[in-house]
């Protein structure tokens, strides 16, 4: 946010976070989805929470910028990444992305929609996208 418009030395920068959080609410973090299919393919899969969901796309956008040719290499002693490494152990990163899922498979809506398993989350960021007001200002 901006202090005082005039003096452009008082400009405040907002934090990554709070930045993240104006296009990602908690509703985005759809829980009940990624644990019900877990629970349909008869896995062993500890039910996820807010907060590991939370950590798993923060390390997809840490991935996005640090490019490795292996995921895994983002958990190697040689190469890894702390923020990473230190946020989540690499099998339960797979098992979230095998298990991740935005909407009930088993529901699959009678139309064209190619977006539809990822729908909901699509509809919640571009709602964001469309109540934040247009920046006049931006250099």
């Amino acid at each position: 946010m901006k202090k005082n418009r005039s003096d452009p030395d008082s400009y405040e920068l907002e934090s990554p976070l709070n930045f993240f959080e104006k296009y990602f609410t908690k509703d985005s973090f759809e829980l009940e989805n990624t644990n019900l299919y877990a629970v349909q393919r008869n896995s062993r899969f500890v039910p996820t929470t807010l907060q590991e969901m939370t950590t798993f796309v923060g390390i997809h956008i840490v991935m996005g910028n640090c490019h490795y040719p292996r995921i895994k290499c983002y958990w190697q002693p040689q190469l890894c990444i702390p923020v990473v490494a230190n946020s989540m152990p690499i099998n339960r990163f797979y098992k979230l992305r095998q298990h991740l899922h935005f909407v009930n498979v088993d529901e699959k809506p009678n139309n064209d929609d190619r977006l539809w398993k990822v729908r909901p989350l699509y509809d919640t960021i571009r709602q964001q996208c469309l109540s934040m007001p247009l920046e006049t200002e931006l250099c």
